[in-house]
């Protein structure tokens, strides 16, 4: 889980997001979906966001700011983790250059 939930600044009409690293496809989704709304309890949105379909900056977020509800292996999250540090560190000079051309072509 992460998002304002995570961080305690969610308010009442705060959504709910849920990160997953595993399979993803339909079935899944929806008993996700199922049991997330059947253990919140009241009518809120819900986030639910497959790690294969993950831009790096939510993964990042993800690594520090995310909590475990379940993890079939207990170095699932901690892999994550890892993964996510290095992939953020090695193209975190391309994601400045995007930046500085970025910002170049908006001035």
């Amino acid at each position: 889980m992460f998002g304002s939930q995570t961080q305690g600044i969610a308010s009442e009409t705060s959504d709910y997001d849920f990160y997953i690293i595993g399979t993803k496809g339909a079935k899944v989704y929806n008993a996700l979906y199922d049991l997330l709304s059947k253990k919140i309890g009241r009518l809120v949105d819900i986030d639910i966001v497959f790690d294969e379909e993950a831009p790096m900056e939510l993964k990042n977020h993800v690594a520090k700011y995310g909590e475990v509800l379940y993890q079939k292996n207990l170095s699932i999250f901690a892999d994550f983790r890892q993964d996510v540090m290095i992939n953020y560190a090695d193209f975190a000079p391309y994601r400045k250059m995007f930046s500085d051309a970025t910002l170049a072509r908006i001035e």
